[in-house]
């Protein structure tokens, strides 16, 4: 698709690309195994430049039970948006394409909870970025403006060198422009300008806009800046970090002062506090449960103090415990106190300060990170354990750790019965909804519950000034393990985390791993030219699996892996098309159920890192003192680069009426996204409301419709744009419902 917007639209009309958009997968329920031949009556609504359209299509899935639904795409290259008129990005139409899908064979059907789209937007062939030297300006004073243009080739970014113009235009915040010039852009793609910020017009935000062209190709972008008649804050006020974690219970105080900018101190300063709770989780958990790190705020104290003599005051406060939101026992139980203070200057402004400080049960927390998401039967596991305070600071001494290998207990299914309910949620966790593939919780929460087997292993760590520890056991056999950590914590009692880890047998092999959804990746990053593998399938699948290799929101290879293993490894050649990252999904189906699982492995752009050291420098100077910092810049290789350097500074102060808008280019080569959620047909239907008699009526009149002759839904006659999953209601479910009784 790129490759066609830069070689065939210049100076064209919009032109179509006929492309795959849809995959479809007909499978047998009970056994996993492809459903060839099976038929597929899909209702498609494309919407493109050329307009909208509905059709209606009918495919049919090959030998393997796959079967492709294409879509035209339509490529558009506008003239370029005025600046003056708006336009402050690129520019419009792509495609987007909605598909709900009918599949049958042999008196069997299968249909979706909901219709399901795909999209696509061109890219702008051409990249913008834009900076000025501070984030706010009085009347008159000089802003000064930096631009950057890249140009999107299918090989990668390049920068629009000399020979080329760009076009800036500065708007007041009424949108009327005050300056409209062109800028010849230099060899690095780059060119720069200053601006008089006017005089005797509009105080607010201003914009300037900057929009670069390589013949029909073009992209442009915005800076905001501010002008105002604004005085300089004339103090700051800050707030002590806390030196120890705090205890649940025990009296705590937190500490601030109010000092002027040239430090001294600000005395009998009025000073306003509120403090509110929340849980929080450290980042090394979030994963376990899909989650943010905190969650339950809650205000627990306010108040107005004044500064001492020295501009210094204290809030007491006793930390308790803030309910609790997880259910897992294996997080650390933390609470996160978030102080807010604020005081006024002389001029009425509010200068204001946060601070946060964090209590638990226990002092420290563990950290524990297997080297390899798995290990060989012939390797040695080596896990990096980490101890900090619950103020992520390292904490140095001793633990003692225990391996286990899991007992053989039967796998519980993420949805369905392990609810014992016959909902879609598994124990809390909602792994899909609708039969739209969700989050799928990671081994330490599939395996939780798991008692632990034959102990293989234990022994004693030391933790360095880093607060690391290297703990090395095994060879093991192929299976699933579980290590604990423990160690004394300073406020009392003991301080524990476990992990999972995983040994796999070889490529091909099975591997004894009892849970419901398992997909490790050996590492986390690799090379153009190695070979990734994974670890993947699941205990109550067929060990038929389907597996899709995308590169970032682009699927480039499907294969099936039918070893006749629940769990095993699989191998991926890297190679070009990878850079950046790629993602690699699989499903599989039993028993009128879907399993599936995803892992993304990071492919960097080595060849595109520049390493920037800023040295010598001074970080106290003297009012009017000069003095020069050094920039180096070397590439990937490590030698010098010749390079384009932009530095700027400005005063702290000033972000008190607006942030600094730090431009970085890192998204030029930026990670790879992954695919969007599947979707499957196992769902629950649902009812929303139902009339006067409550359930008891609705099952009387279940009863009495199951007792009557019923026609089963034939296809094509009972698809018609209402029963449509985008525009029924009800679709499928609805008109049996209707037809039955139980609607009335």
């Amino acid at each position: 698709h790129l490759a066609a917007v830069l070689d065939t639209l210049p100076g064209k009309a919009a032109q179509s690309v006929q492309d795959d958009a849809f995959r479809f997968y007909v499978r047998d329920a009970g056994t996993g195994r492809p459903v060839g031949g099976a038929g597929i009556d899909v209702f498609k609504n494309t919407s493109n430049a050329n307009g909208y359209k509905n059709e209606r299509e009918q495919i049919a899935a090959d030998e393997g039970g796959v079967a492709l639904l294409g879509a035209e795409f339509t490529l558009t290259a506008p003239p370029p948006a005025d600046p003056k008129y708006g336009g402050y990005g690129y520019y419009g139409y792509g495609t987007s394409v909605t598909a709900d899908p009918l599949a049958g064979k042999d008196g069997a059907w299968a249909y979706w909870g909901s219709s399901k789209y795909s999209s696509w937007t061109p890219p702008a062939p051409v990249q913008v970025y834009v900076e000025t030297d501070r984030p706010i300006y009085r009347p008159g004073q000089e802003i000064q403006v930096k631009a950057v243009a890249f140009k999107r080739t299918p090989d990668g970014y390049r920068t629009l060198g000399k020979g080329r113009s760009a076009r800036l235009v500065a708007k007041d915040p009424n949108n009327e422009v005050f300056l409209d010039e062109s800028l010849d852009l230099g060899e690095f793609g780059s060119a720069s300008t200053k601006i008089t910020a006017p005089k005797g017009k509009l105080l607010g935000a201003y914009s300037i806009t900057v929009l670069c062209s390589d013949g029909p190709l073009w992209g442009q972008s915005t800076a905001s800046v501010r002008i105002e008649e604004y005085k300089q804050p004339e103090f700051e006020i800050t707030l002590e970090k806390a030196k120890d974690p705090w205890k649940y219970g025990s009296p705590a105080k937190i500490t601030g002062k109010v000092a002027y900018y040239f430090g001294g101190p600000v005395v009998d300063a009025a000073v306003e506090y509120r403090v509110t709770r929340q849980s929080w989780v450290p980042w090394y958990y979030r994963a376990w449960f899909a989650g943010g790190g905190s969650a339950g705020a809650d205000e627990v104290a306010y108040g107005k103090i004044e500064t001492d003599a020295d501009g210094k005051f204290e809030i007491p406060i006793v930390p308790e415990p803030p309910p609790s939101l997880w259910g897992l026992t294996d997080v650390p139980d933390i609470a996160e106190f978030v102080v807010a203070v604020n005081a006024r200057d002389s001029g009425g402004r509010t200068i204001s300060g946060t601070e946060w400080y964090r209590a638990g049960k226990q002092s420290l927390y563990f950290t524990m990170q297997p080297s390899k998401g798995f290990f060989g039967a012939s390797e040695k596991v080596t896990v990096e354990a980490g101890l900090s305070t619950i103020n992520e600071t390292p904490a140095s001494g001793k633990s003692s750790f225990e391996v286990w290998r899991l007992a053989d207990e039967p796998a519980k299914p993420l949805r369905g019965e392990a609810a014992g309910d016959g909902t879609e949620f598994a124990g809390g966790w909602g792994a899909d909804y609708g039969g739209n593939w969700g989050w799928v919780p990671p081994l330490d929460v599939q395996l939780e519950k798991v008692k632990n087997g034959e102990e293989v292993a234990h022994g004693e760590a030391k933790h360095d000034a880093e607060g690391k520890a290297v703990i090395e056991a095994g060879p093991f056999e192929p299976g699933a393990y579980r290590m604990r950590i423990e160690a004394d914590d300073p406020l009392g009692g003991k301080v524990e985390q476990t992990r999972i880890f995983t040994v796999a047998a070889g490529a091909g092999e099975g591997t004894p791993i009892r849970a419901a959804s398992v997909m490790l990746p050996e590492r986390e990053s690799y090379e153009v030219g190695e070979t990734a593998r994974f670890l993947m399938g699941s205990a109550i699948a067929s060990a038929f699996y389907d597996v899709e290799i995308w590169t970032g929101e682009y699927m480039s290879a499907a294969r099936v892996v039918d070893a006749g293993k629940d769990v095993t490894v699989i191998e991926v050649p890297v190679d070009e098309r990878m850079k950046g990252g790629f993602t690699v999904r699989w499903f599989g189906v039993k028993g009128l159920d879907v399993v599936h699982n995803e892992a993304t492995v990071s492919v960097p752009w080595s060849e595109k890192r520049l390493a920037v050291a800023v040295e010598p420098f001074t970080d106290k100077l003297a009012p009017g003192e000069e003095a020069s910092w050094g920039v180096t810049v070397k590439d990937s290789t490590g030698k010098p680069a010749r390079a384009e350097v932009l530095a700027l500074m400005y005063d702290r102060a000033l972000e008190y009426y607006a942030g600094g808008a730090d431009v970085s280019m890192a998204g030029l080569w930026a990670a790879a996204g992954g695919p969007s959620g599947g979707t499957d047909s196992v769902f629950v239907p649902y009812m929303s409301s139902w009339e006067e008699g409550g359930i008891a009526s609705v099952i009387e009149k279940l009863k009495e419709a199951m007792g009557k002759e019923w026609e089963p839904p034939k296809a094509p006659g009972l698809r018609t744009w209402e029963t449509w999953a985008g525009g029924r209601p009800g679709g499928i479910m609805g008109m049996f419902m209707t037809k039955s009784g139980i609607r009335d």
